[in-house]
C-alpha cells in the first residue's frame, strides 16, 4: 500500500500532501479506537459541519434578501456526501476478511482484497459526484474519472 499512494503521487493522480496524508491516517488506524476517531474527524465530521454551514449561509442570504439559490445547492450535496461517507464504515461488517461475510453464504472476500483500495474508489466515486452538476446521471466519460 505504502508504494502505490507513491506512484499515485509520482503519476500526479493525488497531490502529494493528499497522498501522504491518506498513508499517515491509514498507519494511524491499524488501532480500532483510532479508526473511529479518525472516521469521524477525517470523514464524517467534515461533511457534517459543511452542511451546518450551508445551511446557515443559505437562512441568513434570505433574511438578507439575497438569492439563497447557490447556497441551497451546496447545502443539498454537503448533505449527500454526509450521508454517503459513512457507508464504508455500515459496510465494514460484510467486508472484513477477519470475519469473512456475516451472510449465510459460501462467498469470501478475495485474498488480495485491499480496504483501502475499495475506500479510495468509494473517496474518488464521492469527489465526482460533489463536483458534478448532479442533475445529468453518468456519462461516456464517466470511467476516467477512476483511471
Amino acid at each position: 500500500m505504502d508504494r502505490w499512494f507513491q506512484v499515485l503521487a509520482l503519476r500526479d493522480d493525488m497531490p502529494l500532501a493528499e497522498a501522504g496524508l491518506l498513508h499517515r491516517a491509514l498507519r494511524w488506524a491499524d488501532n480500532e479506537k483510532v479508526f473511529w476517531i479518525l472516521h469521524y474527524v477525517l470523514n464524517t465530521g467534515p461533511w457534517s459541519v459543511a452542511t451546518f454551514v450551508c445551511a446557515g449561509f443559505a437562512r441568513a442570504s434570505r433574511l438578507l434578501l439575497m438569492n439563497p439559490k447557490a447556497w441551497d445547492a451546496r447545502h443539498k450535496t454537503a448533505s449527500s456526501l454526509r450521508k454517503m461517507c459513512g457507508l464504508p464504515a455500515q459496510y465494514l461488517p460484510f467486508t472484513s476478511p477477519a470475519a469473512a461475510w456475516l451472510f449465510q453464504s459460501n462467498l469470501r472476500l478475495p485474498s488480495n482484497w485491499d480496504p483501502m483500495e475499495y475506500s479510495l474508489l468509494v473517496y474518488r466515486g464521492a469527489t465526482a459526484f460533489a463536483n458534478s452538476d448532479l442533475k445529468a446521471g453518468p456519462s461516456r466519460n464517466s470511467a476516467a474519472t477512476f483511471r
